[in-house]
């Protein structure tokens, strides 16, 4: 079955990173009843930081949203990681 998210993305010219390698020894999220709970996010691209800090003096526009991109692909796929789905798939 095809994701309409993923197609959705894939549209928009994005794409979830192929892995997104955990920094620490914990799971990338938890479902409990009909919630699901994400760890935390960062700025990395296949396991490789790409921006740092909060976006302020010395940062534009263009790359607070690449940054913010980024961590929502990620989350995206520690959705899909968890969940089997971005759409709220069961199991």
């Amino acid at each position: 079955m095809t994701c309409p998210i993923e197609e959705r993305l894939a549209e928009l010219g994005h794409a979830l990173p192929p892995s997104a390698p955990s920094r620490a020894l914990f799971l990338p999220g938890k479902i409990s009843g009909n919630l699901l709970f994400l760890s935390g996010q960062i700025c990395e691209w296949e396991g490789v930081p790409q921006y740092f800090g909060p976006i302020g003096p010395g940062f534009d526009m263009a790359d607070g949203q690449a940054a913010a991109r980024m961590c929502a692909l990620n989350l995206l796929f520690s959705i899909r990681a968890v969940a089997g789905c971005c759409r709220g798939c069961p199991r």
